[in-house]
């Protein structure tokens, strides 16, 4: 561009010095009058043919010329006008050019501005989608990616530039039954080749060790005239969906399980005492069978509270009627009504009479005791008590409940209150569904207050909760 400008200045200064040189001095005598315009036009010459080029330069040729062939004025006008007439139309063209130019200048900011524009608008998008966006060149160079990649497949910053293949090296990828994927059959270097790929779940091991379970989609990506420009990879985090999945299948297993049980104990003690009764047995015979029948159905009211009770819990329908109650003259009745359906004699309860009420619903808070005590009994030594205390702290009450079983590993007192989360005792026990202590969790938190679990391996565990006082 400074180029045009400079040349289009050099041929109006060459053009004025010769008009000068040959007009304004005496026409006819130009070398001995004017010997200084021979330097000024023949450096006017070379700045045009360097600066604006050779067309430019003949130009300046021609007008010098014209200069140096008259003899007398008659033949040097003609030449000047037709000189000046290609100059006057040499300047049209440039003047053009420089609008021309300055035209293609704008518009190439415009269109710089506009692709920093949109590679801002898709940097931004990129980072701000929650899955791991993956994006390759032809020769699975990796272009771009987010920082959800790196979070999810565990792998450091330096890790994830240059190829495709030198990021996965680090990673063992694998089908949902376990088979290794080789390199060639991954989503995104398929999706090289022209496929485009949606809802492929693979397993993903990191270096780390975590292990995570991706939904992948890819897609080529081309330009308009179909040419290759690279691929798309976008991985969806689903380990947490998986996990419930199992979760579920588990529940599944369990509720057939363990809710055909104590049903089929229930059918047959039934059915023998109806035998009993048409055999005309005696009362006292038929009291075994009654109270086989009342823990059977105790058993399963539990479980299908326990599922109640979650399910509300989960989508905010818990409802609680809370009033003040006595918590020492509760917990006493609650052990004497619950005296047919557990084993009740071996709860001690250590609760001094000057306790504060609490505020509580009854009927959640029966529920929280006897979750706990039925573990308490189940899992610990039998024959040994089962210890329910209880202790003001400022506007809150803590009631305990102890053991002296095998006590809880660190690795499962962790996860104690998780949904179907089952220890090692329950695991060999296979009784329940893993709802009740996150059940209880949910009662306790729904009434304003916490629990925790104490325990040591071969001397017992402590379950403590708090409730709000009156």
């Amino acid at each position: 561009m400074k180029r045009v400008y400079w040349g289009l200045l050099a041929v109006v200064a060459s053009a004025f010095a010769v008009f000068l040189a040959d007009v304004l001095l005496v026409p006819g005598v130009f070398f001995p009058e004017a010997p200084y315009a021979v330097p000024i036009l023949v450096a006017a010459y070379f700045a045009a043919l360097w600066l604006v080029g050779v067309a430019t330069g003949l130009t300046m040729a021609l007008f010098l010329a014209s200069v140096f062939l008259h003899v007398s004025p008659p033949t040097t006008w003609p030449l000047m006008l037709v000189s000046l007439a290609i100059i006057g139309g040499l300047a049209g063209v440039l003047t053009r050019r420089i609008t021309r130019e300055h035209q293609l200048s704008r518009e190439r900011l415009r269109l710089l501005g506009e692709v920093e524009r949109r590679a801002a608008v898709l940097d931004a998008t990129i980072a701000a989608i929650p899955d791991a966006v993956i994006i390759v060149g032809p020769d699975q160079q990796l272009l771009r990616l987010n920082a959800t990649t790196q979070a999810l497949l565990g792998l450091a910053e330096q890790e994830m530039h240059g190829s495709l293949a030198g990021g996965l090296v680090h990673l063992d990828i694998e089908t949902p039954d376990g088979r290794p994927v080789a390199q060639q059959d991954l989503p995104v270097v398929r999706a090289l080749q022209g496929e485009t790929l949606q809802g492929v779940v693979l397993v993903v091991r990191a270096p780390t060790g975590s292990v995570t379970w991706v939904s992948s989609a890819a897609a080529p990506i081309r330009a308009a005239d179909g040419t290759l420009l690279g691929a798309v990879l976008i991985l969806t985090d689903i380990t947490g969906q998986r996990r419930l999945e199992e979760q579920l299948r588990d529940l599944l297993r369990a509720v057939s399980h363990d809710l055909r049980n104590p049903l089929a104990a229930i059918r047959g003690q039934a059915e023998l005492l109806r035998r009993r009764l048409q055999q005309g047995a005696p009362p006292d015979k038929l009291t075994a069978g009654a109270d086989s029948i009342v823990a059977s159905a105790q058993r399963m009211n539990t479980m299908i509270q326990d599922l109640v009770d979650a399910a509300r819990s989960e989508s905010s329908q818990l409802q609680l009627r809370r009033e003040p109650l006595d918590l020492r003259g509760f917990v006493l009745g609650l052990r004497q009504r619950l005296a047919a359906s557990l084993e009740t004699a071996r709860i001690a309860v250590e609760m001094p009479a000057g306790l504060p009420q609490v505020t509580a619903d009854p009927a959640r808070l029966e529920r929280i005791l006897t979750n706990l005590w039925s573990n308490a009994l189940k899992y610990s030594t039998p024959g040994t008590p089962v210890t329910v205390s209880a202790r003001q702290e400022g506007d809150r009450v803590i009631t305990a409940v102890s053991d002296r079983g095998p006590g809880i590993s660190p690795s499962d007192l962790a996860r104690l209150f998780e949904r179907y989360f089952r220890g090692a005792a329950a695991r060999e026990q296979r009784e329940g569904l893993g709802l009740g202590l996150f059940t209880t969790r949910q009662l306790v938190e729904a009434h304003g207050g916490r629990i925790w679990a104490e325990s040591q391996v071969g001397v017992g565990s402590t379950f403590s909760f708090s409730l709000p006082t009156a």
